[in-house]
């Protein structure tokens, strides 16, 4: 054993006693969840906004004091799975993502992040309101839904890819633990174990994923 480690601490926890962690961890994130606070815009009234053109007004007046990022994950469309418990707020729906996208392109100055770098190397001054979207994790639907509509908008964007998921074909190790343990909770728990029984819970819980799953990874090809 290690310094400052006995045997048992070497040992690899079982199943039954991360399934036993993961549920009180769960319950204890759930109730984190469900406790008050900030209730934000609903979104008809956020619709509304837009359609007002209130958003583009503001920031039309608007200097920013340096690069606005916008950071996305997944987007999904109308045939987003019934139910799915994994994490719906990280996948903008597809309407929504374009409304982002035609606010950017007539109020801002969307920009790639060669831009960026180029602009802390003092080669080219930033625009007034610099804007750039990157998308973290590497969901297929990025490349299906996101890209189209980048392109229609002219929109560079970054991206950030998990690659393990995309070579072994399976879910990302946080929605794998919400789909085995019925919901984001339990994910949130599980990020909260120490990091070898994080491990062993995260290993027992890995997905295999069919190309058409809402939450699959973009195959190597497309990236």
């Amino acid at each position: 054993p290690a310094a400052g480690h006995d045997a048992a601490d070497l040992r690899e926890p079982s199943r039954s006693a991360l399934d036993s962690q993961l549920r009180g961890l769960r319950d204890q994130a759930r109730r984190a969840v469900a406790a008050p606070g900030v209730t934000a815009f609903a979104p008809p009234v956020k619709a509304a906004m837009l359609a007002a053109g209130w958003y583009a007004r503001q920031l039309g007046r608007a200097t920013f004091p340096g690069v606005l990022v916008l950071c996305y994950h997944g987007l999904r469309s109308g045939s987003w799975r019934d139910g799915e418990p994994a994490f719906p707020n990280l996948h903008v729906h597809k309407t929504t993502f374009e409304g982002h996208c035609r606010v950017v392109a007539e109020t801002c100055q969307p920009i790639g992040i060669g831009q960026w770098r180029a602009a802390l190397a003092g080669q080219q001054p930033l625009p007034p309101r610099p804007v750039l979207m990157t998308f973290d994790d590497g969901y297929r639907s990025v490349f299906d839904i996101a890209r189209p509509i980048l392109q229609r908008y002219q929109m560079p964007a970054a991206m950030f890819i998990c690659s393990d998921p995309v070579r072994r074909r399976e879910l990302l190790w946080f929605d794998a633990v919400a789909r085995r343990h019925g919901g984001e909770a339990a994910a949130h728990a599980c990020r909260a174990l120490p990091y070898r029984e994080w491990r062993a819970a995260v290993d027992a819980c890995a997905t295999t994923v069919a190309d058409d799953d809402p939450l699959a990874p973009m195959t190597a090809d497309q990236v």
